[in-house]
């Protein structure tokens, strides 16, 4: 059943992606951003409304998002999450009568990732208690996240839009990745086969594993989340979001090679000796359990070797974001 959806950001990334597929699936849709982006036209520029202004603006009691009516609000929190933020938007979701929120959060919410030593390292253990895969029953971290962003805290986030009466569905990503990506961990394995440089520093042998998640894969999440229905326990419900399957470091570096008909000369190095996005202690490999059985997303959109075969040729054709934090690794 087609509803009325805001979403706030949607033009870039995750956001764009999910209003490709909610406009596809036959939704009515408000974008809600401040202006800074802007959907490509064959985004659905022409199809879906627009308002633009600072976020306290468009919820504000009056404001743009409450007189479209959404039934449902997405919340990609661009710019960062924060219980402020997860604040405002319960009390705009009431005003306007919504009957679901649906939020991007992170698996960066589990201690697990902290044990791991990803942020700044400072909680890194080498005997991690928590066991694999990661389900959203696992402990969620209670300090902020190492090396965050000031003031962003997803867990924070969380806590506070379960307090909005009524269903909240939280999705928590892996390391998402696909073209448009910002952040582009995968380009510093794709600019040395670019630039035919055989040596490979695998620190630790490269046994690492930082569970990805195809772009696309979210906003079917995403759109999902808007229709399907959810178990009324807990409240609010979570679901983890990631690839049915991913590789190890090393294994991405074989399975890139591979798509760019490049062979490496591997080098086994300490963990400290060599840098890389998938740089843990321990493996963060995460359960999809309820992304296919409640929300229904096989596990073939996409197939992660398609959607890396894609995203390998994106960073060729268009090269990395320049704001990328890993674009002179």
């Amino acid at each position: 059943m087609a509803k009325r959806v805001a979403v706030m950001g949607g033009t870039r990334f995750v956001g764009a992606a999910a209003v490709w597929e909610l406009v596809g699936t036959g939704h009515e849709v408000l974008v809600a951003h401040r202006g800074v982006h802007e959907l490509e036209p064959d985004v659905a520029f022409d199809v879906v409304e627009h308002c633009l202004g600072d976020r306290e603006d468009l919820l504000a009691e009056g404001g743009p998002v409450e007189r479209f009516g959404p039934e449902v609000i997405i919340d990609t929190f661009g710019g960062g999450a924060t219980a402020a933020k997860g604040e405002q938007l319960v009390d705009a979701a009431a005003r306007c009568g919504a009957e679901r929120l649906v939020v991007v959060s992170s698996c960066d919410v589990y201690q697990a990732y902290v044990d791991a030593g990803l942020g700044d390292g400072s909680g890194r253990k080498l005997l991690p208690p928590t066991p694999l895969p990661i389900s959203e029953d696992s402990p969620r971290r209670t300090e902020p996240y190492p090396g965050a962003v000031s003031g962003h805290d997803n867990v924070a986030m969380e806590d506070a839009v379960a307090e909005f009466s009524g269903t909240v569905v939280i999705l928590r990503p892996g390391a998402i990745y696909g073209p448009g990506d910002y952040l582009c961990r995968e380009w510093p394995l794709v600019r040395r086969a670019m630039e035919k440089r055989k040596e490979l520093k695998l620190p630790a042998a490269g046994v690492q594993i930082f569970h990805r998640v195809a772009v696309e894969r979210v906003a079917q999440a995403l759109v999902a989340a808007v229709t399907t229905p959810i178990p009324e326990v807990p409240h609010p419900w979570a679901c983890n979001v990631v690839d049915p399957y991913d590789w190890t470091y090393a294994g991405l570096a074989a399975e890139i090679g591979r798509l760019l008909d490049w062979e490496w000369e591997p080098k086994v190095v300490s963990f400290d000796d060599a840098g890389h996005p998938w740089r843990v202690t321990s493996p963060l490999l995460v359960s999809d359990v309820r992304l296919r059985e409640v929300l229904g997303i096989p596990p073939d959109r996409p197939d992660p070797r398609d959607a890396l075969a894609t995203t390998v040729r994106w960073y060729v054709d268009c090269g990395p974001d320049p704001s990328s934090l890993y674009l002179d690794w």
